[in-house]
């Protein structure tokens, strides 16, 4: 069990005094344990009106190391703080800081700040920054996670590659969910499925967190991850995976990993495979009965999602889909083109009749290859 023993004294700080810190680069807002910045503008707006009404704020820890403030909890308000100071933004009422009518009253509001100023040998502040947020909602896996294996090679590698400009181009995140890490999160199991394979969610992510990666894996897996994005992204500038179901998560994991099992696949037949998937996405419900393979796909898509099971069954419904060697419809494929016959989306059978030729005909190329 972890015990804190670290030395600390208690302060009280002004406005003032913590932009004369952070103005002379004494006081280091993002330490790379700590998560990233997620107030909303409502939220920043708030606290400062709770300071300007007189209203008391919760402690902030920093730790000081070398002469140099770090903060521990509280980069939220801090930012904040420092964000109206210099007019980043506005009050609610549409007032923003001016030094004339607000300065004294601003400036001079005090803060109670808790300093460490040591730490035992065995004791480490990364720990102790997890610790005080595991506690309600501060913070979110991904944001606990960071915290926890800040310096390991495995999330270095996924905070990588969730800064490549051809991933970002997919826009599968909204900027609230990235502040939150929420892409980490995502990409951590993608990484994860190139390694292990499919597998349930948060078993596999923790045993690479703990165990982490060697440079020799960080460049291998970083060249495998980059080369299947490379080939969504031909499908985005074909049709915008955002406007098709295939954005949410546990579809793009099964896209994913079909294409890394694939990967030596033409590209003409990924394209094609790409149309099918388009094509079939608003038939792919849980209500569709009159279709059995796009019902249990969206049910899997559902009903524990994240488990191994579920996993392994959207894979197995794809590849019946779509790989088949035979000169002739296999089962899967016939229930699917037996569903577009009944109703009124007859075209969709035609053009689903041709696709399975073309692609019987390069798979069997393929395979005698």
């Amino acid at each position: 069990m972890f015990f804190i023993k670290m030395k600390y004294k208690i302060e009280v700080w002004s406005i003032n005094d913590i932009v004369n810190h952070y103005e002379n680069k004494k006081l280091k807002l993002n330490p790379d344990y700590q998560r990233r910045y997620i107030w909303k503008l409502s939220d920043q707006q708030t606290l400062i009106e709770s300071i300007l009404s007189g209203f008391a704020i919760p402690n902030i820890f920093l730790y000081k190391k070398r002469n140099i403030y770090e903060v521990v909890d509280g980069q939220q308000r801090l930012r904040t703080i420092l964000g109206f100071y210099n007019k980043v933004f506005k009050r609610k009422n549409g007032d923003e800081y001016d030094e004339d009518s607000m300065g004294e009253e601003f400036k001079g509001y005090k803060i109670p700040v808790t300093v460490i100023t040591k730490l035992e040998v065995n004791e480490s502040i990364e720990n102790f920054y997890s610790l005080v947020n595991s506690a309600g909602i501060h913070l979110n896996r991904p944001e606990l996670k960071k915290a926890e294996y800040f310096d390991t090679n495995f999330l270095k590698l996924v905070t990588e590659l969730c800064s490549n400009k051809e991933f970002a181009k997919l826009d599968l995140f909204t900027d609230a969910t990235t502040k939150r890490m929420n892409d980490i999160d995502f990409v951590s199991e993608l990484v994860t499925l190139l390694i292990f394979g499919i597998t349930d969610k948060k078993q596999s992510v923790d045993k690479l967190f703990e165990r982490d990666i060697d440079d020799k894996e960080f460049a291998q897996y970083k060249t495998e991850f980059n080369r299947i994005i490379d080939i969504i992204v031909k499908f985005n500038s074909r049709f915008p995976i955002k406007k098709t179901r295939y954005k949410q998560r546990n579809d793009f994991y099964t896209i994913f990993g079909f294409i890394a099992k694939n990967y030596a696949l033409n590209l003409k037949l990924l394209f094609e495979f790409y149309d099918i998937l388009v094509g079939f996405g608003k038939f792919i419900v849980p209500s569709n009965e009159k279709c059995e393979p796009f019902q249990e796909y969206a049910f899997h898509c559902i009903s524990q999602s994240n488990s191994k099971t579920a996993r392994e069954v959207r894979e197995n419904i794809l590849e019946e889909i779509l790989l088949n060697t035979k000169d002739k419809p296999n089962k899967t494929q016939k229930k699917i083109l037996k569903f577009f016959n009944s109703t009124s989306h007859s075209s969709m059978k035609v053009f689903y009749s041709h696709l399975i030729f073309d692609i019987n005909s390069l798979n069997l190329e393929i395979s005698l290859d």
